[in-house]
């Protein structure tokens, strides 16, 4: 249990004199977090927009 122990403190201690580096990959992490959660959303609004603007001409031509 204490090896254990001592181990976390060191992670900690670790963690604290490289916070910079440590926030850096966290910041990365959640830009890929971020990337991977909105890039679908603007994948479907483009493709929607896409078709949007596609059908509208044909309707216009029908009408017609």
């Amino acid at each position: 249990m204490q090896e254990e122990n001592y181990n976390l403190i060191d992670i900690i201690k670790h963690i604290f004199t490289h916070k910079s580096l440590v926030n850096y990959g966290y910041f990365l992490m959640f830009i890929r977090v971020l990337y991977a959660i909105i890039y679908p959303f603007i994948a479907s609004y483009k493709l929607m927009k896409y078709l949007f603007t596609y059908k509208k001409p044909v309707k216009d031509k029908k009408g017609d």
